[in-house]
């Protein structure tokens, strides 16, 4: 096959094969007919399928040996059907000849016996007592069903009769009686001396009729496939929802004005295409509207007015339609002129593959034999009697034009049906109909819409309506935020001040410049696949589900993991007291979390802290190393207490580090009489590899360690020992008993299967991995994805990405670069309005204040005069204010400054500054304008890359400490560090010195200030740089629609330079 089946399909052609081959051998030994019957819901491909199963008879398969013998007889019940049968097997099944394919006319066929390795397609229209298939005559000697007697008896062994639809045709009111066409093949007939065929294939969406027929009215014997309506709809070969809209007050709402409506869809569903296709760089789907005329009378080819549908449409598009964009069905009609411009007559099957066409016109022939996915809005001028006709057209507008479900839009996942002479009742008799004709479950969700809910304030804007939903005590409806989502508020129109919203900070993020939620997404993701985990362990089964490394998460930067180390250490606590609490539901090994980052972090090996007392500089570099692991964890994760040294318990022959807590309240606390329990967080990398924690915090420079230790084989699962002194140990590794010492008895080491991989390997910041840092990350992911894949049976499983950002262009193409994953899912996806799309909802700035940025250039003067004139009157300002009544209860957040700059050799301007001009500065202003008190800038930091890992977690508390205490910071200066990962509520006030080189910079680094309160942005450009400039001179129009401007990133991983550079590690 051409086309690459889907899994349940694949599985439908083994299971129909099997049968077809086991019906076969049993009419061989026992002469009784068989019947194989397959019922595939709508949309399933049944057609694909049948190709599928005729190409494996013809050349075989692994199971099968070859038939190119076979003959194939296709049965349908129109020509159409049979027309589109036989292109799409031409077209799909690519070792079927064309030759192959015949089509029987009355014309010219006349044969005793069909000639094998042909698939000969017939249907039941020429079969009738009047057709000249059906009766001798000059020039036809044998008829059509002398023909099948024939074969059916000389070549029972090799023929198959295959019956399209075979539901239809099976209601007789005789039940023993054959009273149609299609049973005569089934039952025999001895009015045409037709002997029941030995092997037919009936397929349908709804076999009952069909089954019904074979079970009661036969002997013959049947065997049944069945695929589910739930396997088609998780395939995403249909559309999620038909919407069928009406007007409730015909009068109020004419069938023009409801066909205006209708082309604001299309119009809307062709606009979300090409914005889709473009960005997924797929060729343009360029949807089809397709219009029902009513039949003429007379000499009149419609009774509608197509001339003023054709105008209504290009009036309300705005534009001319050009020639072929326009085209109708109507039969024998040739070409049409309307409203000016030459309508073309086409033939239904052609309407998909011709990309030129927009607008069909038709009537009723595409209600049977067509099938045109790109069909996305229709529009229908008949009556309400008409429902089956509008029934059977809907069946064939429900396949997705990319046969996949588009989850960035799921507006695209829609097809709509406007119907301006119907109302609720016989809506509902089209659903009805619909049901009935297709058969069975249609595997997509069909709604009734009245324009008069839709709200329509003009008939210019078409919006969406909100549906009201059932529900239960607790229960959210899609139109309720969770708690934690908050609705982000939107851009007001921008004055010479720029006010302005993230608002697309959230819906294109996943952990990133303006959201809590992120985070604990990503906890309660983890926490999920822990527990799901270990839930599915079993003691046969070849992997160890209980214990091992589960999950795995990734940053770029220091001040990441210090953040983000202190929320999840919470989770993995409250996981690891449910997993005591429930003893042994989720498994036996504790839940834990090890810290695995840079050796200047943490140490690497206990050896490490080993102190020399002849030896000073080793006690020297020994106690640091001591020092740096007391500064990972400063507070009790469980109670909060703060840890000092004297908590953590370093024991260098058992190679542990102990944490307790010293509040003897605590679960934590050392001394308890009983089940005492250490904080499960392991902070030395030989620690880590011995106890396999079950979360694995990390940042992605430290990967580079895989090809140097055989110990990080453990991370990944692969373990087959297990030391009662050490902990696991990692296959390859050289491991030996210990002996006994005084404290400690001798080692045992026994076997044990290896643990299950990673499951979940979390990337925080995806924009940063970009550049050389991208290029070779992405060499070494190839490797880690393969480490954390394992085998069931002959299935691979691979591990299952979540990477996160708040700004990124062309996510797509990024991952693919990265992980080599073709297919990749971005969420939050795009809603139905720009302003609320569930996840985020735009609020006018003047409702909820959230950011407000002010640009400052001052030509003529340096960029550190402008620097010291802004900090000064800044800091003055906040200063006064925080000592009037009025303001004190609000100045908090504006109370600290923080001062951005793009790099280290800027900001040490800026730190003389601080010390000597800006004092002398205020002090001048405080003169100037007569104040009371001068503020004086006793507290300043610096959060840059010169700082010590253990600083970290320092500073930020003091970022946290409120004006009200004497030891609030007045000033922070950093660079790009802070520009991710520094979550501080309290901060409201930045000044930016130069336009960072990226926006995405930019924005990252200006969200870390008014997340919780209104922020204020000073944004201090330098004149006499071009790009600077050019930015303040588009102020507005660029903080109007930042996110516009996020530059795509970039990573070569598998260019020759990157192959040279990293490959020699490998």
């Amino acid at each position: 096959m051409i086309c690459e089946l889907f899994p349940f399909q694949k599985q439908a052609v083994n299971e129909m094969r099997l049968r077809v081959a086991m019906a076969l051998n049993n009419y061989r030994m026992l002469k009784i007919p068989q019947v194989v019957s397959l019922q595939a819901p709508t949309g399933s491909g049944k057609t694909i399928i049948m190709s599928a199963l005729i190409e494996d008879i013809f050349y075989g398969s692994e199971q099968f040996t070859e038939q190119p013998e076979a003959i194939f007889v296709w049965l349908s019940d129109s020509p159409q059907l049979n027309e589109q049968s036989k292109q799409k097997i031409e077209l799909k099944a690519d070792k079927v000849r064309m030759d192959q394919c015949v089509v029987i006319s009355d014309e010219s066929f006349d044969r005793e016996i069909l000639e094998d390795g042909h698939i000969y397609f017939l249907n039941t229209q020429k079969l009738g007592k009047a057709g000249n298939l059906s009766r001798h005559s000059d020039t036809r000697q044998y008829t059509i069903w002398e023909t099948i007697e024939n074969t059916a008896r000389e070549k029972a062994d090799r023929l198959y009769f295959i019956i399209d639809e075979a539901h239809r045709g099976m209601q007789g009111r005789q039940a023993g009686t054959a009273t149609t066409i299609m049973q005569r093949f089934i039952k025999g007939s001895s009015e045409q001396n037709l002997s029941p065929i030995p092997v037919v294939i009936g397929m349908s969406a709804t076999a009952e009729r069909f089954n019904s027929l074979v079970g009661q009215a036969t002997n013959s014997t049947l065997h049944k496939v069945v695929i589910s309506p739930a396997q088609v709809r998780q395939s995403g070969l249909l559309k999620d929802r038909i919407v069928i809209t009406y007007p409730e007050d015909p009068i109020k709402h004419g069938d023009m004005a409801v066909l205006q409506a209708a082309t604001d869809e299309w119009q809307d569903k062709c606009k979300h295409w090409y914005q889709y296709t473009y960005e997924q760089h797929y060729t343009n789907v360029n949807p089809v509207f397709v219009i029902q005329v009513c039949a003429g009378s007379g000499t009149k080819v419609s009774d509608t007015d197509l001339d003023d549908v054709i105008a209504k449409i290009e009036e309300r598009m705005g534009d001319s339609f050009k020639e072929n964009e326009v085209v109708h069905t109507f039969g024998s009609t040739g070409t049409l002129s309307i409203h000016g411009l030459t309508v073309p007559h086409i033939e239904p099957s052609e309407i998909a593959e011709d990309r030129r066409i927009r607008v069909v016109l038709f009537k009723e022939n595409l209600s049977t034999g067509w099938d045109c996915p790109r069909a996305e809005t229709m529009m229908s001028f008949r009556r309400a009697e008409d429902a089956t006709y509008i029934a059977q057209l809907l069946g064939r507008m429900v396949r997705t034009p990319l046969q996949c479900h588009v989850l960035v839009d799921d507006s695209l996942n829609d097809v709509r049906l406007f119907l301006p002479y119907f109302n609720q009742d016989t809506v509902q008799k089209v659903i009805d109909e619909l049901q009935a004709t297709e058969g069975g479950e249609i595997p997509t969700v069909v709604d009734g819409e009245s324009l008069e809910e839709q709200n329509y304030d003009t008939w210019s804007v078409h919006n969406q309506r909100k549906k009201t939903q059932k529900q239960t005590v607790g229960q959210l409806s899609i139109f309720d935020y969770p708690n934690g989502f908050q609705e982000e508020p939107a851009a007001a129109p921008s004055t010479a001040v720029g006010d302005m919203s993230n608002s697309g900070a959230m819906a294109a993020n996943q952990g990133g410049a303006d959201a809590e939620i992120p985070a604990e997404g990503q906890h309660q993701t983890m926490a999920f696949v822990i527990a799901n985990r270990r839930l599915r362990a079993e003691e046969n089964d070849e992997y160890n589900r209980d214990g091992g490394v589960t999950a795995i998460l990734r940053y770029t930067l220091r001040l990441l993991t210090t953040q983000q180390r202190d929320r999840i250490t919470k989770m993995i606590l409250a996981a690891e007291l449910i997993r005591q609490k429930e003893y042994p539901k989720y498994g036996k090994e504790p839940i834990s979390i090890g810290f695995w980052v840079g050796g200047t972090v943490t140490p690497n090996t206990f050896k490490e802290l080993e102190e020399a007392p002849e030896d000073p500089a080793k006690t020297r570099i020994a106690r640091s190393k001591k020092n740096s692991i007391y500064k990972q964890l400063l507070t009790c994760p469980f109670c909060g207490k703060p840890l000092t040294e004297e908590n953590f318990y370093i024991d260098i022959p058992t190679k542990s580090v102990s944490i307790y807590c010293s509040d003897d309240k605590c679960m934590f606390y050392r001394y308890k009489p009983s089940n005492k329990i250490k904080i499960p967080v392991y902070l030395v990398d030989e620690e880590i590899y011995a106890k396999c924690p079950t979360i694995i915090l990390s940042t992605v420079d430290k990967f580079a360690r895989l090809p140097w230790d055989v110990n990080t084989n453990a991370l990944f699962g692969r373990v087959d020992r297990i030391c009662s002194r050490d902990g696991y140990v990692a296959i390859g590794a050289d491991h030996a008993r210990h002996n006994r010492t005084e404290e400690l008895p001798t080692s045992t080491l026994r076997s044990i299967k290896p643990f299950l991989p990673p499951e979940l390997i979390i990337q925080d910041e995806l924009h940063l991995i970009t550049g050389p840092l991208g290029t070779v990350y992405g060499a070494y992911e190839t490797v880690i994805e393969d480490l954390c894949s394992y085998t069931i049976g002959e299935k691979k499983i691979k591990p299952k990405y979540v990477v996160s950002t708040a700004t990124i262009k062309n996510a797509a193409e990024q991952t693919k670069c990265l992980y080599g994953r073709k297919v990749t899912a971005q969420f939050p996806p795009n809603g139905f309005e720009i302003g609320d799309s569930f996840y985020i909802r735009e609020v006018p700035v003047e409702q909820d204040p959230f950011r407000r940025y002010v640009g400052v250039c001052a030509p003529g003067q340096s960029v550190k005069t402008a620097l010291l004139r802004v900090y000064s009157i800044i800091l003055q300002s906040a200063y006064n204010l925080s000592l009037d009544d009025e303001y004190k209860d609000v100045i908090d957040p504006y109370y600290t400054l923080v001062g951005y700059y793009n790099s280290i050799r800027e900001l040490g301007g800026a730190v003389r500054l601080l010390q000597d001009d800006i004092p002398d500065r205020i002090q001048r202003i405080k003169k100037k304008y007569g104040m009371s008190r001068q503020c004086f800038l006793n507290h300043k930091v610096e959060i840059t890359s010169r700082m010590s890992s253990y600083d970290i977690p320092k500073k930020l508390s003091q970022l946290e400490t409120p004006y009200t205490d004497r030891n609030c910071l007045d000033t922070a200066i950093a660079t790009n560090m802070i520009a991710v990962g520094m979550d501080v509520d309290r901060l409201g006030l930045m000044v930016v010195t130069g336009q960072p080189k990226q926006n995405s910079e930019y924005i990252q680094a200006t969200s870390r200030i008014g997340r919780s309160y209104p922020g204020l942005v000073v944004t201090l450009y330098n004149p006499y740089r071009p790009r600077d400039l050019s930015h303040y001179e588009n102020f507005t129009g660029y903080h109007a629609q930042l996110y516009r401007f996020v530059e795509g990133t970039t990573a070569t991983p598998f260019s020759a330079r990157a192959r040279d550079r990293v490959l020699h590690d490998l």
